[in-house]
């Protein structure tokens, strides 16, 4: 598997699929970004007991990358990183039969381009996550056909994606695949049984305040400032401002300087609030979906959101845009709510706060269904057929 090796799904794929004792895998990462995490991860029983080959050089690389400013001096440097990596892809790689790229930016298409052309008599499988495709630059259309040409299978989270790609791209190969994610989180939140009460204590939430959650992430796709616009205009409606408590997950997603920005704007708002800005545990995060009553997506693109999911999991009267592919949930009789646009987001709250015990009533059937799609006990099956292919 070869994408971002710090990726939460990168190491739930491998740890799942690892399980099974059917495979042996392997991961290598190329993201220059993450420093001190330029590995391998070699065949190995457990996906957090592996033994990472020493990359000093690499690291060294990747460090410089991150702290260069200079233009033409960090392009140089970064051909000498891709080189580098290059050959150490085309050593470890030599000893699977499958390639996996996971998140086809252009960072990834640089190694599966070099991996397709040397590599030839491996299955390449290029899986696209979302906004990897949505966000393109179609300028490069045609080099990225030339790619998606010697993929053995590529593979999208939800129907409507692969629909997207097939008809932009004028798609005719029948190699086209749809798999999600399974989620972990849900069998943590489904294990927990705190009182609710108890673990909004336990995080400093006011117990006598019903919990709005914005998003799950620091990124501009989220569309942070618009919503903080909204929420300016739910604080005119009678009592909002007394009636919710806003816990905003700001802990990835954007630098430390729009993370500011938008700590600032947040905090000016005349509502209690907690902030998650720094690294948070598996335990917290499932305290923060089961604390949370509502759950703002509005994102600008999604594939198959899975915080979402886990909060529709978790109960949640989750608002999220019609513009996002989540058919699949209406059809399996998933329960949410929708608007049109963002301006629309004031007024919908303010229903929504209004009849909440009424509307909680209708999200009882959420977790089954939710689980039935995502959890790894029904993913994992799918994962196994596609390296089966």
């Amino acid at each position: 598997m070869i994408g971002d090796a710090s990726s939460y799904f990168i190491n739930s794929i491998f740890r799942n699929v690892q399980s099974t004792g059917k495979y042996e895998l392997g991961t290598f990462n190329i993201n220059p970004k993450k420093k001190n995490n330029i590995n391998l991860r070699n065949k190995s029983n457990n996906a957090d007991n592996t033994n990472h080959h020493k990359e000093k050089l690499s690291v060294r690389l990747a460090n410089m990358l991150a702290n260069i400013k200079i233009p033409v001096i960090k392009k140089a440097l970064y051909q000498l990183y891709l080189a580098y990596n290059f050959i150490k892809l085309y050593k470890e790689a030599a000893q699977y039969d499958i390639i996996n790229f996971h998140h086809l930016d252009a960072n990834a298409r640089a190694y599966a381009n070099f991996s397709t052309k040397y590599l030839k008599n491996k299955n390449h499988i290029l899986s696209f996550w979302g906004s990897d495709f949505y966000k393109r630059d179609k300028q490069n259309d045609e080099s990225l056909k030339t790619l998606l040409a010697k993929a053995h299978t590529i593979t999208f989270t939800n129907e409507k994606s692969k629909e997207h790609f097939i008809k932009e791209l004028n798609w005719e190969r029948d190699n086209t695949f749809v798999i999600q994610f399974g989620l972990e989180q849900l069998d943590l939140i489904q294990k927990n049984e705190t009182d609710k009460d108890i673990l909004k204590q336990q995080l400093n939430i006011p117990i006598d305040k019903q919990v709005l959650t914005i998003g799950y992430n620091a990124s501009a796709n989220q569309q942070h400032e618009a919503i903080i616009d909204q929420l300016e205009e739910l604080v005119k409606h009678k009592n909002a401002a007394e009636q919710i408590h806003l816990v905003i997950p700001l802990t990835y997603g954007a630098t430390a300087a729009y993370k500011k920005q938008l700590i600032m704007a947040y905090s000016k708002l005349p509502f209690s609030y907690s902030i998650y800005s720094d690294y948070l545990e598996d335990d917290t995060i499932t305290q923060l979906r089961i604390v949370s009553d509502i759950m703002v997506q509005l994102q600008l693109t999604d594939q198959f959101s899975g915080s979402m999911q886990e909060y529709l999991f978790a109960q949640n009267i989750v608002i999220t845009g019609s513009w996002l592919p989540y058919q699949v949930f209406k059809s399996e009789g998933v329960y949410f709510e929708e608007i049109d646009k963002v301006s629309s987001l004031a007024n919908k709250l303010q229903e929504v706060i209004k009849d909440l015990p009424q509307l909680k009533l209708k999200t009882k059937a959420n977790p089954k269904i939710i689980y039935k799609i995502s959890s790894w006990e029904s993913t994992i099956d799918k994962w196994a057929e596609l390296y089966e292919l």
